[in-house]
């Protein structure tokens, strides 16, 4: 039909009645199997519906992943890639679980506390019909075991702002809360028993919208008993953070198995859906669906549930933000061509772009093993704090801030810092590298490895972006 789509993804998502999707095609995307695709997410519950607050926006260039810090490089995450063709007028990027990157150059919105949860990613030029991109996703892989034993360690930023509530929500529903819980031993058993119970009220999207100075959650439980997915997943996420675990709504697709042509699915209205993410230490946001009509749990992602035996291996979160630095560990080969590889507008023959791209990927194979063999030259035997010093030396010379020999190192850190706006990274570098290299001898005393190398991080990725900005290339190594 005409009209809007449901949700529009912008900055609120009032819980509606009486809701007519109608069948438009609004996308059509190739998958590795039905799931979820992800369009964005909400943390204030308003009681009337849900509100993004406090974001932060970044701008990614196409065929960049998103920085991620260390901390958010949660484990038995799979990495799934979407090849979307929008059908309407759109900026928000579908993805496959927690945005990663894409080929289109995109803003990339987080909350202000941490640059680490990708709450949403969107194209900064627009997307027409028929424009068309690739996207990269996370979704957890990890099992009900595993998940329980992730315990409640939570970060700041996630209690500070996933278990918000309403100061006027009914008490009642605390108890409602309490009551399904139980005796669950864990936030992973208590979310499974919320999500059971609202499961079994009936899916009905003619329901009537929640009265005036109601509460929308308060009125789906105690008097509709029924509703579709925007009540569903409201009434979960608002009941588990009753019971002080961390959850947010998440909305976007729903991809219909019986709408697809071997990988290729056709997304439409209809097929607009919300589901729960639940944060686990470690781990990070898990799918919950406590509605009925489709799968529960993480069975609805696409990159989750996949078993040994199915042809579809993609690597993990791990694999693509590597504690080692990504000149010794490439972007993996699928991921690096889904991201490299140039998006299509509509209004432009594709063609040319796609033999540019032929050459652009063999020159890129000769210039990275050129690279590689100029980043690790004279590197062997070094390790730890030396090892990421003389990392660090090395680009800043190719980036032009070379210094005298007779340099100390924190000489070297004031001055490269100051050069390049990372004070702080490489005083901290320095002082581990002192630690380590005039040690005394028998010393036991060693540097904290962790901070080292984040530190190391920090600037090596400012370091590589002024040299990319200076458009030099690494010297060849000295014979």
């Amino acid at each position: 039909g005409r009209g809007a789509p449901l949700h529009g993804f912008g900055s609120t998502m009032p819980i509606k009645g009486d809701v007519k999707l109608g069948s438009a095609v609004l996308y059509e995307v190739t998958s590795p199997r039905a799931g979820l695709v992800r369009a964005t997410s909400y943390d204030e519950y308003t009681g009337a519906g849900w509100k993004s607050t406090a974001r932060l926006s970044r701008r990614v260039d196409g065929s960049d992943l998103a920085d991620i810090p260390p901390d958010a490089v949660y484990k038995l995450r799979s990495v799934s890639i979407l090849n979307v063709t929008s059908r309407s007028e759109s900026d928000v990027i579908l993805t496959a679980g927690t945005p990663v990157g894409t080929n289109v150059d995109a803003y990339v919105d987080t909350p202000r506390a941490t640059e680490g949860d990708i709450e949403r990613m969107r194209s900064r030029g627009g997307l027409g019909d028929g424009d068309t991109y690739n996207a990269i996703g996370s979704e957890s892989t990890a099992t009900a075991a595993e998940l329980r034993a992730a315990g409640t360690g939570y970060p700041d930023w996630v209690t500070g702002r996933y278990l918000q509530l309403p100061d006027d929500l009914p008490g009642r529903v605390a108890g409602e809360a309490k009551r399904v819980a139980g005796d669950a031993a864990t936030p992973y058993d208590a979310a499974a028993a919320v999500e059971a119970y609202i499961r079994s009220f009936p899916f009905n999207t003619a329901v009537p919208a929640t009265p005036a100075k109601r509460d929308a959650v308060d009125y789906f439980l105690f008097d509709l008993k029924a509703g579709y997915f925007d009540y569903q997943a409201s009434a979960m996420a608002v009941m588990l953070r009753t019971l002080g675990v961390p959850a947010r709504i998440a909305v976007g697709f729903a991809l219909d198995p019986g709408e697809v042509v071997e990988t290729r699915y056709t997304v439409r209205k209809n097929d607009a859906y919300t589901w729960v993410e639940v944060f686990f230490p470690g781990y990070g946001w898990v799918n919950f669906n406590p509605t009925q009509d489709r799968p529960a749990g993480g069975a609805g992602g696409i990159g989750a549930g996949t078993t040994g035996g199915e042809a579809f291996e993609m690597p993990s979160l791990e694999d693509l933000f590597p504690l080692e630095d990504e000149f010794e560990n490439p972007i993996p080969g699928d991921v690096s061509e889904a991201l490299n590889e140039p998006p299509v507008q509509a209004s432009e023959p594709p063609w040319f772009l796609i033999w540019g791209l032929a050459v652009a990927l063999a020159l890129a194979a000769m210039a990275a093993l050129s690279l590689r063999v100029a980043w690790n030259w004279g590197l062997r035997g070094l390790d730890g704090p030396v090892r990421l010093w003389a990392k660090a030396q090395r680009l800043a010379g190719w980036a032009a801030l070379s210094g005298p020999r007779t340099e100390t190192p924190r000489e070297w850190s004031r001055r490269v810092g100051d050069a390049v706006g990372e004070e702080e990274s490489a005083a901290g570098l320095a002082r581990a590298f002192e630690s380590v290299r005039y040690a005394r001898p028998g010393s036991s005393a060693s540097a904290p490895g962790g901070e080292a190398r984040a530190s190391y991080t920090r600037l090596r990725n400012t370091l590589v972006k002024r040299i990319l900005r200076r458009g030099r290339t690494a010297p060849p190594p000295k014979s």
